[in-house]
């Protein structure tokens, strides 16, 4: 019995010995350890993910020049595509800055955008280019007619920058003038796949061979037709009762005192040829581009000016002598410029000045209504001379 109880107490003993120990230290140790095998097994906590467009746009962003003359390094570069597309997207915002350089860049500047070619494939290189030119234009009006008109006829420059140099001239005297535009302003061709978009805003869809395509041709049609017969809307008397919304303040037309120096020079030698570049021949597509954007001109200008008149006189003695051009867009360009002559010009001040040409261009019309082989410019000449007959010119 006695080595019985003996036994029995050793076993008590173990068994209190064998009870966890509640000793804190343990229990730390042991998180430790289980933290640790959590970061051997899922590695370090994962950071913010960033998407690729945000990062490109961020490089850009830090690419991006602040001043003129970094802008035109970075137009000039031809191995950092980077750089160069940094520079055309801020190119507009920092010319309408007006900062005090520009005067002494803008001529480089201008050359450098002329004659700028999308070597990087750069994405929406033409509308880009084109905003940059515009703003120019706006900026620096006086220099600005100078170099183009210049460089419109220099020999070294495609179709494509011609068409172009038309485009920024037509969408500038809009701006600069403040009035919408009538017709969309000549597209620049280096678009050429462009989609249409709002009228004088986005380059318009032409082939870089120099035919306007089917569905483009179609659309300009019906807008030469619609602008056309908006110059009866003023004429027709409307009956309102109740209150009516008060009309718009009118903003100072700061074309108008530059148009001259614009219209002139670009119509001077319209007949000049070389071996890039006639436009009598057979570059037509241009000389329909060219009666276009002069037409704008005029009346961007309106009639209200002085040197609206000598335009017209002008823009009239140019009709006359190309409007039996071969290519049917130059015909329809000439029913549009005298469309707008119909509108702009003074009947008395047209008869007295150029009664000649006066008279020689409204028997062309009334023989193109029913005498042209293409429906749209019959439409367009149609819609013309009915024009002329409303204000007793015809």
């Amino acid at each position: 019995s006695s080595s019985s109880s003996s036994s029995s107490g050793l076993l008590l003993g173990e068994a209190k010995n064998l009870k966890p120990k509640t000793n804190s230290s343990i229990f730390v140790d042991s998180d430790d350890e289980v933290a640790s095998d959590n970061e051997d097994e899922f590695g370090p906590e994962p950071q913010g993910y960033v998407l690729p467009e945000e990062s490109e746009a961020a490089d850009q962003a830090k690419k991006a020049p602040k001043y003129l003359r970094d802008c035109i390094k970075g137009l000039q570069s031809n191995k950092d595509a980077d750089a160069y597309e940094a520079a055309l997207r801020v190119a507009a915002v920092l010319v309408q800055q007006r900062p005090d350089d520009l005067d002494d860049l803008a001529e480089e500047m201008a050359l450098t955008l002329l004659r700028a070619q999308n070597h990087f494939s750069t994405p929406g290189f033409a509308q880009l280019r084109s905003s940059a030119l515009v703003a120019l234009a706006c900026a620096c009006p006086v220099f600005m007619a100078a170099c183009l008109t210049r460089e419109f006829y220099d020999s070294n420059y495609s179709i494509i920058h011609r068409l172009d140099m038309l485009h920024t001239m037509g969408v500038a005297a809009r701006q600069l003038s403040h009035t919408a535009a009538a017709v969309p302003p000549p597209p620049p061709a280096s678009a050429a796949s462009s989609l249409t978009g709002p009228a004088g805003s986005q380059p318009l869809s032409l082939s870089i061979a120099g035919q306007i395509s089917p569905h483009r041709r179609h659309q300009l049609q019906q807008m030469e037709v619609a602008a056309v017969g908006q110059q009866g809307v003023g004429k027709t008397r409307r009956f309102v009762h109740g209150p009516t919304r008060a009309a718009a303040a009118a903003l100072p037309n700061d074309f108008a005192p530059v148009a001259g120096l614009f219209f002139f020079p670009l119509l001077s030698r319209y007949d000049a040829r070389c071996n890039t570049f006639d436009m009598l021949g057979r570059d037509g597509m241009v000389l329909a581009q060219l009666v276009r954007t002069l037409a704008t001109m005029l009346d961007s200008v309106g009639p209200l000016h002085a040197v609206a008149q000598p335009m017209a006189v002008a823009l009239l003695d140019f009709v006359t002598a190309v409007r039996f051009h071969p290519d049917i867009d130059v015909r329809r360009s000439c029913c549009f410029a005298l469309a707008i002559l119909g509108r702009v010009a003074s009947p008395s001040l047209l008869m007295q000045n150029a009664p000649a040409l006066f008279d020689e261009a409204a028997r062309w019309l009334q023989a193109a209504v029913t005498e042209d082989p293409d429906p749209a410019c019959r439409e367009l000449a149609m819609a013309a001379a009915v024009g002329f007959a409303n204000s007793g010119r015809a």
